[in-house]
């Protein structure tokens, strides 16, 4: 009891205070919404024993609702949902719910989203707050699909766009009852054992790894111009050269890594967020002189590309290559791409415009990410150091 305590007072003070706000900036639906899937992960929290000492049986699908649920988010953002959902409903939706989507996309998709990693770090430590917030993803998913499939055939006039909304939420809904099942399920989960890759196999997943990189910064290009590419592609360049050093030759512990990976993406969304309400694309877009639309912006920035990197999360659990440089790559971004905001980002304004150093979009919350990088960075090397010693020996 002395262990479930803290976590206890926690859950309750945070689910309050997450009521209210979801009703003060979204309205009642929302706040509704955060009460039941709250109060039934309470539930179940409670009514399933937390085994000591033993990895959840959950990580997978748990990772897999953060997944399905940002490409939901993508599908909505496509259709209009949240101004669809403001007009349909318009008393359980505040009138700036759906009128921008920025309100919708902090309330609805960036906060649980956010959420939702950073419990991911308490959960594979088998932290008692963390099997809450497992219960509290899976209910979440249930009810999310839930809502889709209303507002798809349950009102008039919703663009459908060829029901990938639909998809999305029938694999939300599979993946809650698998979460669900597993959570249930008490037994010990352990990831696959390590297996080091030959030199061919290195260097084919290079190969790939640089075409992800050259597509994703060509993309990226269009649409936002070379400030952003030099920063991305630099970090997976860097990340490509590190991992080839490090994890391509014993990969990382994910037991160990894990946490910090989803703790580090969870600082990162909650920086998006940041992003998002002050308009960085604009902000970019003024010191470069190449526009940066916002749907660009949101479904590159906010919605798939942070799909990709939970996917590397579930990979670098099954110690796979992809998922051992989706996380050097984002150590590496974390640590010297994410300080750009205090050091170069403003400081091209200031010599553009004649003005003071001065904020720039992102400024407040671009080093916290920086704090588990640095922390995951050292651990691998350390790792990596201890089995060239045994190697060697």
């Amino acid at each position: 009891m002395a262990r479930l305590l803290p976590a206890l007072l926690i859950i309750v003070t945070t689910a309050l205070t997450a009521i209210a706000v979801a009703y003060v900036v979204a309205g009642p639906g929302l706040a509704l919404e955060v009460m039941a899937v709250s109060g039934l992960a309470f539930i179940a929290w409670r009514a399933v024993p937390l085994q000591e000492a033993a990895v959840p049986h959950a990580i997978v699908p748990y990772l897999g609702i953060v997944i399905v649920g940002l490409l939901l988010a993508a599908a909505q953002y496509w259709s209009g949902f949240a101004a669809h959902l403001e007009a349909e409903v318009p008393a359980l939706f505040s009138v700036h719910y759906g009128s921008t989507e920025v309100v919708w996309l902090l309330a609805s998709v960036i906060a649980p989203t956010t959420l939702m990693l950073v419990g991911g770090y308490f959960f594979v430590r088998n932290h008692p707050l963390g099997h809450y917030l497992a219960w509290w993803t899976v209910g979440f998913a249930v009810v999310s699909s839930i809502v889709q499939w209303g507002v798809e055939f349950g009102t008039g006039a919703y663009e459908h766009n060829y029901y990938v909304g639909t998809l999305a939420a029938v694999a939300e809904l599979g993946l809650g009852i698998v979460g669900w099942l597993r959570l249930v399920d008490r037994r010990i989960e352990r990831p696959p054992p390590a297996r080091a890759e030959d030199r061919r196999a290195t260097n084919l997943w290079t190969m790939l790894f640089l075409a992800f990189g050259l597509i994703y910064g060509v993309m990226l290009f269009t649409e936002a111009g070379l400030l952003p590419v030099g920063v991305i592609v630099g970090s997976m360049v860097g990340g490509i050269m590190a991992w080839r050093r490090t994890t391509a030759h014993a990969p990382a512990d994910p037991v160990k890594l894990l946490p910090l990976y989803l703790l580090m993406l969870g600082l990162f969304y909650f920086h998006v967020a940041e992003e998002t309400l002050t308009g960085f694309n604009h902000a970019i877009a003024a010191i470069t002189g190449t526009p940066w639309d916002t749907p660009e912006f949101t479904y590159f920035i906010v919605l798939i590309g942070p799909a990709i990197w939970v996917a590397g999360g579930i990979s670098l659990w099954l110690r796979q290559p992809f998922g051992n440089f989706i996380l050097w790559f984002m150590i590496i971004g974390m640590i010297l791409g994410e300080p750009t905001h205090l050091v170069v980002f403003p400081v091209i304004a200031m010599f553009k415009y004649g003005i003071g150093y001065s904020y720039f979009s992102g400024m407040f919350t671009a080093l916290f990410p920086m704090i588990p990088a640095i922390l995951a960075a050292v651990a691998i090397v350390s790792d990596s150091r201890a089995q060239r010693s045994v190697s060697a020996s």
